[in-house]
């Protein structure tokens, strides 16, 4: 799998993770041909769709199965076959990744979380 490394464009590209991107560079045999490909992210997810998730839809299965909040994202990206970071999801892919996790905790658990729009995150 070839690594994905994002960061901030302020006159250079300021990378998030320099050392990571360096160490992935030392990995490769010095005279490899590659190809290095900017792209613009747009549209990640946003701060209050962020803290929806963590403060609302996490806590409330969380605190009704007994797992701590990193516990109980874990079980939901288990849950949702959704193996890697949800960082970089897009606001349409975040969101669908949401109403999984609020489906599964109503069908499975017993659980009905409340929407985003009636609640304060």
């Amino acid at each position: 799998m070839t690594p994905i490394f994002h960061g901030t464009k302020k006159s250079q590209v300021h990378l998030d993770d320099i050392n990571g991107y360096a160490s992935y560079l030392d990995s490769i045999e010095d005279g490899t041909r590659v190809a290095v490909t900017v792209e613009i992210l747009v549209g990640l997810r946003t701060l209050d769709q962020n803290a929806y998730y963590w403060k609302i839809v996490v806590r409330i299965l969380g605190g009704h199965l007994g797992y701590e909040d990193e516990e109980m994202h874990e079980l939901y990206k288990t849950h949702a076959n959704f193996g890697e970071s949800t960082a970089d999801l897009l606001k349409d892919q975040f969101s669908d990744f949401i109403e999984r996790c609020i489906r599964w905790a109503a069908i499975e658990h017993g659980v009905i979380i409340p929407p985003a729009n009636k609640v304060k995150a």
